[in-house]
C-alpha cells in the first residue's frame, strides 16, 4: 500500500494546501519505505489530488486540511487523516503501529466528529448558496 505525507522539512506540514514537499511511501510488511516525493505548485489544490492519485496513495497524513481539500481527496479515493503533526519518522511509527490518535494537533479531538467531519460546507457550495440567498 502507498501512503503519503504532506511535509515541510522533516515534519508534516501545519497546512496540507500549504505542503513543501508530499512525500509517497510503501508499506509493506510493518516497513514502510519512501518510494517518491513532488514538490507541489502552493495553493494548487488540483495538482495535489492529481499527484496523490497519480501515485495509487490510499492515505493522506497531513496536518489541517480545508473542508474542500478533504472532500477533493476523499473523492479520489484517498482516506485523509488530517490535523495531525509531528516529525515525519514519528507519525510514521504511529501509522505503522496503529497509534495515529497520538499524533492529533491539540484540540483536534475534543470537538464533536473527531475535528473531521462538522465543517463548514465546501467553499463552492458556500459560494453557491451566497449567490442564490
Amino acid at each position: 500500500m502507498v501512503i503519503c505525507l504532506a511535509c515541510y522539512r522533516n515534519r508534516l506540514a501545519a497546512c496540507f494546501e500549504n505542503a513543501a514537499v508530499l512525500r509517497f511511501y510503501r508499506v509493506e510488511d510493518g516497513a514502510a519505505e519512501q518510494i517518491g516525493a513532488y514538490p507541489p505548485v502552493r495553493g494548487d489544490i488540483v495538482g495535489l489530488v492529481a499527484a496523490l492519485k497519480g501515485t495509487g496513495a490510499a492515505w493522506l497524513l497531513c496536518g489541517a486540511i480545508s473542508g474542500c481539500g478533504e472532500k477533493m481527496v476523499s473523492a479520489s479515493g484517498v482516506r485523509v487523516a488530517g490535523f495531525l503533526q509531528g516529525e515525519v519518522d514519528e507519525v510514521l511509527n504511529a501509522y505503522l503501529e496503529d497509534r495515529l490518535v497520538e499524533m492529533y494537533m491539540p484540540g483536534a479531538l475534543s470537538r464533536p466528529g473527531r475535528g473531521l467531519r462538522n465543517r463548514r460546507p465546501c467553499c463552492r457550495r458556500r459560494n453557491t448558496q451566497q449567490e442564490d440567498g
